[in-house]
This record gives C-alpha cells, sequence and structure tokens, in this order.
C-alpha cells in the first residue's frame, strides 16, 4: 500500500476512532491529491494514548474501530499523560508521529499543520458536521480556515 492511500486509510480511522463517522479527505496534508481506499487492503495505523493502565478509553476505541473494520489493525501507541504534548511534539518534529493522535491543545500544533504538513487536513470531515446540534466543530477552525481535528470525546 503507497503512502498516500495509507494517509488516507489512517484519516478515515482517526475519525472513526474519534467515534466520529464520515469519508477521509480527498486531499492529503501537503495539497495533493490521494488515491481511492481500497476497503479490503489490510492496513495497520497507530493510535496515541496515555497512561493505558488507567485509561482504557483508547485501547476501547481501538478494538471497537477494529470490530468494524477488520482488515485495519490499530496498534496503540502509549505516552505520558503528563509529557504527552512535550512527546507528541518530539514525535511530529521527527515525522515519527502516529497515524492518529488526540490533541490535549490544538494551537500547540498548529506550526506543524500549517507550516511542515505533520497533520491530515480534514475539513471535508468537519464539513459534514457543519450545523449538527450534536458536535459542534467550529472551535477546531484554525486561522488558515482548515480543520487539523475533530472532537473524540
Amino acid at each position: 500500500m503507497n503512502k498516500n492511500t495509507l494517509f488516507k486509510a489512517a484519516a478515515v480511522a482517526g475519525a472513526a476512532v474519534m467515534m466520529l463517522s464520515g469519508c477521509g479527505s480527498s486531499n492529503n496534508a501537503s495539497g495533493g491529491k490521494t488515491e481511492a481506499l481500497d476497503e479490503n487492503a489490510k492496513v495497520e495505523i497507530s493510535f496515541a494514548g496515555w497512561s493505558l493502565d488507567t485509561t482504557p478509553e483508547f485501547q476501547t476505541l481501538a478494538d471497537g474501530f477494529m470490530k468494524d473494520h477488520p482488515n485495519i489493525t490499530v496498534k496503540v501507541k502509549q505516552y505520558s499523560a503528563d509529557d504527552y504534548d512535550k512527546q507528541l511534539t518530539s514525535d511530529i518534529s521527527g515525522k515519527s508521529q502516529p497515524d492518529v493522535f488526540p490533541i490535549k491543545n490544538l494551537q500547540k500544533y498548529y506550526t506543524y499543520a500549517a507550516e511542515s504538513g505533520g497533520l491530515a487536513d480534514l475539513s471535508d470531515i468537519a464539513a459534514s458536521y457543519d450545523g449538527d446540534k450534536n458536535i459542534d466543530v467550529s472551535s477546531y477552525k484554525l486561522e488558515d480556515g482548515k480543520y487539523y481535528a475533530m472532537p473524540y470525546r
């Protein structure tokens, strides 16, 4: 599976893992088009979580997603709850971030989205929730008018 297909699978998985429905963006973080997602391809994605022994929600989300998408394996990568932002920022800087990760403070990560393409543009997914009275995505829209995160709780 090539990088663009994996990127799109991660974006789709990210939305589902965050308990949202929808399909992935047709544009990748660098603005290029991605190819069609093969729904039957075997894919492995990584998903960040913290304090996995005391915070089972991350593995529960991964397990639920894998149940609905048996061709996709989600590996949960553990971070420290106290140093999550620092560790994740370091991984993003080193281009070794998980495919899907919760963000505690989106504004801290704006640089990676806007300058390095380190975050996926989820604007197409966010647009599908425009006007939804149960899921308000408006606070996730950044200065460039794009969405790089979606609510997961």
